[in-house]
């Protein structure tokens, strides 16, 4: 067999007609040139496999034209694959994605459920692929443990003979493989380094997508909720993980926080915790003279409850107020309505436990019951 060289663009709709019939041809990328075949003919990629001497347990990634091509072959796809694509591609980025196992021969993906997706940076390869109107199964053109190629010559080294042709587009800019990002995978992975940098990546996924901050009470769902958010690829941080993570770990953060509450914080626990009590256990520890301001959505009938025992100076924050806020608990301070002008020292007592762990219990207690 007489391997071609091809040198042209008038070249390019030859060398396409080889790989729709099988043939097998090496093109030229940013990063190293790459052995191509119809990434949707089985028999072509076994052929692929052996004249490379590839293990068939290694599966193949698939060139594309560019980020439309990501639907054809790909299915349950998060938005980062969208937002990288559009700002890496044409470029030495390969993302894994789960695979559309009725279009991508099983071969490809060497029975995995996943398929590796790039867009070449290279004129020429860009036009074979959008004058094949194929995807094409493309590892380096290289025997398998021997150095990947970067120019044309060093591909006939290797398979003058053996191969259809290959396009000759000069010496390869990177010299370097791409580098590879499952998406599968939560959180996204690095599987191999290469010519795009880790942190270039990071950098595109921070500024392409919203950074959501998820907070709330114990028990309020915010795991599941993150956990939820990740799923569809968005960029969710459990702000309340990160504090106490925080809090374990840097001691400078630990020491500012326990200077501005001390009524709150100490040797890096709360003072105060929550806690669960009855009215007379809870008045029992309040003060029988100070002014006490209680506030929350139960403060109302504690302050009614709180006169039946004839305890007058414990009074609800106004409606407006009675909400636990740190604005709140300001706001009683300025108006006087709180003679403890020391705002930091102003601790929380909970009247009750969360809703969704007093629903819990009330399900645990139920199914004890049955």
């Amino acid at each position: 067999m007489e391997t071609r060289v091809y040198t042209e663009e008038n070249d390019i709709p030859v060398a396409a007609a080889s790989l729709r019939l099988g043939g097998l041809v090496a093109v030229p990328t940013e990063t190293v040139y790459g052995l191509c075949a119809n990434g949707l003919d089985a028999e072509a990629v076994a052929h692929l496999y052996e004249v490379k001497g590839r293990p068939e347990v290694k599966p193949l990634s698939l060139m594309v034209a560019g980020p439309a091509e990501i639907e054809k072959y790909a299915e349950h796809i998060p938005p980062a694959a969208f937002i990288l694509a559009a700002r890496f591609w044409p470029g030495p980025l390969t993302l894994v994605l789960e695979a559309k196992k009725d279009v991508v021969p099983s071969i490809v993906r060497a029975g995995k459920d996943t398929v590796g997706l790039r867009c070449p940076a290279h004129p020429l390869t860009l036009s074979l692929l959008e004058r094949a109107r194929l995807p094409l199964a493309g590892p380096s053109a290289n025997p398998s443990g021997a150095p990947s190629p970067t120019t044309a010559q060093q591909v006939l080294a290797y398979f003058d003979g053996q191969i259809e042709g290959v396009i000759d587009g000069g010496e390869c800019t990177l010299s370097r493989e791409s580098t590879i990002l499952d998406l599968t995978q939560k959180p996204f992975k690095i599987l191999r380094e290469g010519a795009l940098a880790k942190e270039e990546i990071e950098n595109a996924l921070l500024s392409g997508v919203r950074l959501i901050g998820v907070t709330g009470g114990s028990g309020s769902g915010k795991t599941t909720v993150t956990q939820f958010l990740a799923a569809q690829g968005v960029l969710a941080l459990d702000c309340d993980k990160i504090y106490h993570e925080l809090l374990e770990t840097n001691a400078d953060m630990l020491a500012e926080i326990e200077a501005r509450f001390p009524a709150v914080f100490k040797n890096g626990k709360r003072v105060c915790a929550d806690r669960q009590s009855s009215v007379d256990e809870l008045l029992a520890s309040l003060p029988d003279a100070e002014p006490v301001v209680a506030v929350g959505d139960g403060a109302e009938l504690f302050v009614r409850l709180c006169s039946e025992h004839g305890r007058e100076n414990i009074k609800a924050a106004p409606s407006f107020l009675r909400y636990i806020k740190a604005s709140a608990v300001a706001e009683l301070a300025l108006r006087g309505d709180c003679e403890k002008r020391d705002c930091v020292s102003l601790a929380p007592v909970y009247l009750r436990s969360p809703q969704a762990e007093r629903e819990r219990l009330e399900r645990e207690n139920a199914a004890k019951q049955n």
